[in-house]
């Protein structure tokens, strides 16, 4: 990997749910990595905003859940950092690095 990051990021398609104050939101993923995910959503969250989120990745059929804090917001997009562990994500990651081992566990 390059640049400052700490996880290897996957690009991905999938969809989100954003508990926000102000209500309920979608969002598109875009990439996910162990400590985040990237997403297209119109919401309007300043950095250091925590929520919850709701998600499903194309071709995984659990969803998963997660409190994450925001460290990226843009029009149009939104960065979020996960805040502790996903249960769940280690075995997408997985998937996504080596998917035909991964289809066998």
């Amino acid at each position: 990997m390059t640049g400052k990051r700490k996880y290897k990021r996957f690009a991905v398609s999938g969809k989100a749910v954003l508990e926000t104050p102000a209500g309920y939101l979608a969002g598109e993923i875009t990439n996910l990595a162990a400590g985040g995910m990237l997403l297209h959503s119109d919401a309007d969250l300043p950095i250091g905003q925590k929520i919850a989120i709701h998600f499903t990745i194309d071709g995984f059929p659990h969803s998963l859940a997660a409190e994450v804090l925001v460290v990226r917001a843009e029009p149009g997009f939104l960065g979020v950092q996960f805040v502790r562990e996903v249960p769940g994500l280690l075995r997408v990651l997985f998937g996504l690095e080596c998917p035909a081992v991964a289809s066998l566990v």
